[in-house]
């Protein structure tokens, strides 16, 4: 059986992509981060590896580097993966010794095929000189680093649905299929938009500067209607969803509710992401993305180190020499006399120290650097899960020695100042659970106090001379279902909208563009009408218009539906008649209630 080493951080990406390999039988071996990636790919001995690129502890390019310098594993291949696909990702994952190169989100069956390539005995071909990495400008990293974003979400709906769809070729629930296809293409359709839209190469030659107040709205008119579907559909088939199924279609739920919360505020994250491009000194493209260290406080230099290591180590020198205030000793017995600010173990001393130090009240907080040989990445990888914080490997530059230093040192820093607030947030944490509490007596007060007035009301009713009389021989009254006219012309909004409301009891009539609105509004005379305001033919601003301004349908709610979320849109749709307001992506509770309000307007008009 062919064995696959799977590198990957994120736990949602790494569990679906493993699922679907075993699926087509392959064994299948995980890793979280590069230091256990290279030393399971030594101790496992994977036909192949697929390599994450943005990696905590040792990067996916760092980690193929050391793979590819290890006689044992060198002839492994490396497919690397990457969510990015930004200018140079392919040419440096190249040269730090990747076999090949694919982009998230993956398409898997493109994926086997590379994988099926590697694993054929072929020559090697000679390397390929690579292209020089063109300059980056601004304003093109910042929609870099905003799609990579809007992406991540993406990546889970459009991988989970279609490890779903492949899950359901051999039953025969076809309605099922259809309406997971429906958010599988959806969601593809909103890749391919952001992609687009966020194109660096497309706003270079466009040579216009795009800010926030410009690009956020038109990109949030293009996103809203096809993840209205997605959370159309997918709230659809979790009300109708088999038990074993029910995991990964929450999976995609809880991403399309991550996206809309990031399309909502879009405005302040382009805003923030144009901002920090203005500082380009401290970004770097190739290894995007990486989160920005803050500027370091040179008070951390007088931070007391202790180095535990034989009496020859050169780190000892290198970190006095540097100013730090710094203690060696052989044992931890000898060198915890004292406090410390930070910990640096040479990887020589036994592990059984590292877990003496974390098993202490006093020090499992203290962060601890390793200190390795290029050969001792399986000890490295068995201190980090023993909580060591960071390592390097020898030899090292000074320079590099001081970077690590100064960000477990800062580490520190930010946990005393979180200590700081402990007791704050302890506080505020009580009174959210104090104020659940309280929301949910209430609610549980306010749902008791409703049976006891529809109670009551049912009294008065029975207690009537005219309910007496006619209960003992009046033929029951049959109750017709309330008709609701649906104005959209978007197929697909149209058939989850309408469904969803038939499963409420509602009798549903459908109109696709204003001027069938308007006709249908005087025919079927339905008692709600739902407009979409984005409509070909007459739109709907003009259609509720027209029906306010004839008699035999003004007295009929009209509820607007939009997609736009723009500021002054509510405000325009009550100015042209319409009785109330909601946005796309629909919230069935919220419409419904919206729709509840209007009715009992209505009749007590």
């Amino acid at each position: 059986m062919t064995r696959i080493l799977l590198v990957e951080d994120n736990e949602t990406n790494r569990d679906m992509l493993r699922r679907r390999l075993e699926r087509k039988g392959f064994d299948v071996v995980v890793a979280i981060d590069g230091a256990e990636g290279v030393a399971k790919a030594q101790t496992e001995r994977p036909d192949i590896v697929l390599m994450d690129l943005n990696l905590p502890v040792l990067d996916g390019w760092e980690a193929t580097r050391q793979i590819k310098a290890n006689p044992q594993t060198q002839k492994t291949p490396v497919i690397a993966l990457t969510a990015n696909a930004i200018v140079g990702d392919r040419e440096k994952a190249l040269a730090a010794g990747c076999d090949e190169y694919d982009t998230k989100p993956v398409d898997f069956t493109r994926l086997l095929g590379k994988i099926d390539t590697l694993l054929q005995p072929s020559e090697v071909p000679l390397p390929k000189p690579l292209d020089p990495v063109p300059d980056v400008p601004g304003q093109a990293i910042a929609w870099t680093r905003l799609r990579y974003d809007l992406e991540q979400p993406i990546y889970t709906i459009v991988g989970y649905s279609d490890m779903l769809l492949d899950a359901l070729v051999d039953q025969q629930n076809s309605a099922f299929a259809s309406d997971l296809q429906k958010i599988h293409l959806s969601g593809l359709q909103l890749l391919k938009l952001i992609q687009a839209i966020l194109n660096p190469a497309l706003l270079e030659v466009q040579q216009q500067d795009w800010t926030a107040d410009l690009l956020a709205p038109a990109l949030r008119r293009e996103l809203l209607t096809p993840l209205s579907t997605i959370m159309g559909y997918c709230e659809l088939l979790l009300e109708e969803s088999l038990s074993d199924l029910l995991p990964d279609l929450e999976q995609i739920h809880t991403s399309a509710q991550d996206l809309l919360s990031l399309v909502n505020n879009l405005d302040s994250l382009m805003a923030r992401y144009l901002e920090s491009s203005e500082e380009r000194d401290r970004f770097d493209p190739l290894n995007f993305p990486r989160k920005q260290r803050k500027a370091i406080d040179p008070s951390i230099e007088n931070s007391r180190v202790l180095v535990i290591a034989h009496a020859g180590s050169p780190v000892y020198r290198q970190l006095e020499r540097q100013g730090y205030s710094v203690k060696i000793a052989t044992t931890v017995e000898l060198g915890l006399a004292s406090s410390f600010d930070l910990i640096v173990l040479d990887s020589q001393t036994n592990l059984n120290v590292l877990e003496q130090l974390k098993s202490h009240e006093a020090w499992q907080h203290t962060p601890v650097l390793m200190i390795a040989a290029p050969d001792e990445m399986a000890q490295i990888s068995q201190a980090i899960a023993l909580g060591a914080t960071d390592y390097l490997t020898k030899p090292f530059p000074t320079a590099l020695l001081r970077a690590k230093v100064a960000a477990c040192l800062e580490q520190t820093q930010m946990r005393h100042q979180l200590a700081h607030y402990e007791g704050i947030v302890e506080e505020f944490r009580e009174y959210k659970r104090l104020e659940a509490d309280l929301n949910q007596q209430l609610e549980a007060l306010q749902v008791e106090l409703e049976q006891i007035k529809r109670s009551h009301q049912a009294t008065e009713i029975v207690q009537t001379d005219y309910f007496r009389q006619i209960s003992s021989n009046a033929e029951p009254i049959e109750l017709k279902p309330l008709k609701v006219l649906l104005v959209e012309d978007n197929d697909l909004n149209c058939d989850m909208l309408c469904r969803r409301l038939q499963r409420h009891g509602y009798e549903v009539v459908i109109a696709t563009d204003g001027a069938e609105g308007v006709s249908k509004a005087l025919s079927e005379q339905p008692q709600v009408i739902l407009m979409d305001i984005s409509l070909p033919v007459m739109d709907g601003w003009e259609a509720t218009q027209h029906l306010k301004a004839n008699a035999e349908t003004r007295h009929i709610p009209i509820i607007a539906l939009t997609a736009h979320a723009m500021t002054g849109d509510r405000e325009k749709a009550l100015a042209s008649g319409c009785d109330d307001y909601d946005t796309k992506p629909i919230e069935l509770p919220r419409l419904l209630s919206k729709i509840e309000d209007c009715l009992k307007s209505s009749t007590s008009k």
